[in-house]
């Protein structure tokens, strides 16, 4: 079972994309209560056919495993949040 890492910070906003090995339109993500999630779900969590998930305004709570299914595969993400946001500083 392939397992890929993402890691997000608290109140960010990201982008999930799904990769598969079978290159597909019909992707669908579902949640760490394995609810699915559609183009349709509640505004801060939506995911498109294309295998794109958009988490907005990152909680702790969203933490977990998810998955994303496309025809004939399963693939799936852990999703780390940390709890105080990363700042870089250039030197």
């Amino acid at each position: 079972m392939d397992v890929r890492q993402e890691f997000l910070d608290v109140d960010s906003s990201e982008i999930i994309r799904c990769s598969l090995q079978n290159a597909t339109n019909h992707i669908t993500w579902f949640n760490n209560k394995h609810q699915e999630i559609n183009s349709t779900s509640e505004t801060r969590m939506k995911a498109d056919k294309n295998g794109e998930l958009t988490i907005k305004n990152d909680r702790l709570s969203d933490g977990g495993t998810y998955e994303c299914r496309g025809l004939e595969y399963i693939r799936y993400y852990t999703i780390y949040v940390n709890g105080m946001p990363t700042y870089f500083f250039a030197s």
